[in-house]
């Protein structure tokens, strides 16, 4: 009590004129003071852990309300929450915040209560894709440093082991990336360079001549290490099936007509697709072969 007994008389006086409240590693707690800021007394039954408080004068420690107390007086003060509209919104919120707090600290003396949240080691972000000969940093969330980066395969792109910084390569493809922490967990992400397009020294090729001969040359994209092509006629139905020849080198495609006889009139001009990969990068280009017909 205070210095002349009146604390019980404070707290019914002006119990709805709160201070503040808060939540301390003991739970919930409020200060209480009358509206002239002349006198202070604060009120407890008991605290989180079921220790007797008492009453005290201006300057004590924070006192912890008993929460049952605190949910009786809600249910008598009906009209006194409506009454103060926002504010007594507040305080209830407040209430119901410092249930949750006493209960975690009566279970592990955590004022949040128990979690059954399990944070473990995760790669951010689980899958991306960086252009051919670009970088990328991965991080980690939650986990013990140092950690350690691997990649499944280093002619795609490589990693710094020690920073995450993942580099792409002249290759595309998908890989994984490993992290490994200190403690030993791990996790996976995915990283996609995509396969880029190869570039020809003309659009397209127009030939009129038997077993003529023209050379197509990739000039963008390509690593020089070789191609390989196929070419396909467009029309699928047409009655002409004579097909030109393809030979590759490092870098070009050589296209030969075919013999005679040309196509006719009737058949009309044949259009091809040839289609390019570069042996090495996985770079893929086309073009289109026009064979014209005879005019007979």
């Amino acid at each position: 009590p205070d210095s002349v007994g009146r604390c019980d008389s404070y707290i019914n006086d002006y119990l709805g004129n709160f201070g503040s409240c808060y939540l301390d590693n003991r739970g919930f707690g409020c200060r209480y003071y009358n509206t002239d800021f002349r006198d202070y007394c604060g009120y407890s039954l008991r605290d989180c852990h079921g220790r007797q408080c008492y009453c005290n004068d201006f300057g004590s420690n924070n006192i912890i309300l008993n929460l049952d107390n605190m949910l009786n007086f809600i249910k008598s003060s009906k009209e006194r929450f409506k009454n103060k509209g926002k504010e007594g919104f507040l305080f209830l919120l407040l209430i119901v915040g410092g249930f949750v707090a006493c209960e975690g600290a009566q279970e592990d003396r955590n004022p949040f209560g128990p979690s059954s949240i399990v944070f473990t080691l995760r790669i951010i972000p689980n899958a991306t894709t960086v252009l051919q000969t670009a970088t990328f940093t991965f991080t980690t969330f939650v986990g013990t440093a140092p950690f350690t980066w691997t990649s499944s395969n280093i002619l795609v792109g490589t990693i710094v082991p020690a920073t995450g910084v993942f580099t792409a390569g002249a290759i595309g493809g998908t890989i994984t990336i490993t992290v490994v922490d200190a403690l030993g967990n791990t996790d996976t992400a995915s990283v996609t360079v995509p396969i880029l397009t190869l570039g020809f020294n003309v659009a397209g090729v127009v030939q009129a001549v038997a077993e003529a001969a023209d050379t197509v040359t990739a000039n963008a994209n390509q690593s020089g290490g070789g191609l390989a092509a196929t070419i396909a006629n467009n029309n699928t139905t047409s009655a002409f099936t004579a097909v030109p020849t393809l030979v590759t080198t490092v870098n070009t495609v050589v296209l030969t007509a075919p013999a005679l006889p040309l196509p006719t009139a009737a058949q009309g001009d044949q259009v091809y697709t040839v289609s390019v990969t570069d042996s090495v990068n996985g770079n893929t280009g086309t073009f289109i072969y026009t064979l014209t017909n005879g005019g007979l």
